[in-house]
């Protein structure tokens, strides 16, 4: 244009060309972290995930695949949204996967029982000192995949939270109680009773035995090195 302005249409091609290239980062990342965690897997692996770990967990049953490795995933139900209901169990469904739907409280019985070998899910935020923060539940997984010297492994993404040097730079968000009271719009909870809905938790790096990065696999204690 002459007087040097952008008309609407221009701009508008601008912007979902900029929403473009961003898709593409992450996908890109999510495509790496995939393959990184794809090679911590076994031939023979049962997997328990939590939640939905997002695309890199389907990047990584891909690759899985195409390495011609045969797996199995467990994947818990996630109340009381159903996460892993609706979105992982179908996910992994559509990769080809078998996957088999367990309720949030299984997951220990099934480890003693020795039907899991590893353990993977996504993360909400990770410390510069290891810690990180996931769907409520992960904590107690974790705690049992320890006893029973299961592997957990944690998909990283891009890494830390360089604004968050320790576990006190997380804020566990509390969600309105109600929330549990109730299943997909159906109350499921007797009436006068009081409620308490922590929607994440905090898990040791202890309890950790590596974070896969897209640009590598690491040590929950030197996870800082994945922002170098």
């Amino acid at each position: 244009m002459d007087n040097g302005t952008t008309s609407g249409e221009e701009l508008a091609q601008l912007i979902l060309s900029l929403m473009d290239d961003e898709r593409a980062a992450v996908d890109l990342i999510a495509q790496r972290c995939g393959e990184n965690m794809a090679s911590l897997i076994e031939d023979g692996d049962k997997i328990l995930t939590h939640c939905f770990a997002g695309s890199a967990l389907i990047h990584m049953l891909l690759a899985a695949k195409k390495a011609d490795k045969h797996i199995e995933m467990y994947c818990t139900e996630t109340r009381p949204y159903l996460q892993g209901a609706r979105l992982a169990a179908s996910s992994i469904r559509d990769t080809g996967t078998k996957v088999t739907l367990v309720t949030d409280n299984m997951p220990g019985f099934l480890m003693e029982q020795g039907m899991v070998t590893k353990m993977v899910t996504a993360m909400d935020k990770i410390t510069l000192d290891g810690y990180v923060c996931n769907k409520i539940g992960t904590y107690q997984y974790a705690v049992v995949a320890h006893q029973h010297n299961i592997p957990y492994y944690v998909f990283g993404y891009a890494g830390p939270d360089k604004d968050s040097p320790t576990r006190e730079f997380i804020k566990i968000e509390y969600r309105d109680p109600e929330e549990i009271f109730y299943c997909r719009g159906v109350r499921t909870a007797a009436k006068g009773i009081g409620g308490l809905y922590p929607s994440f938790d905090i898990i040791p790096p202890k309890y950790v035995d590596a974070i896969v990065t897209h640009r590598g696999i690491y040590p929950p204690q030197n996870i800082k090195a994945a922002l170098e």
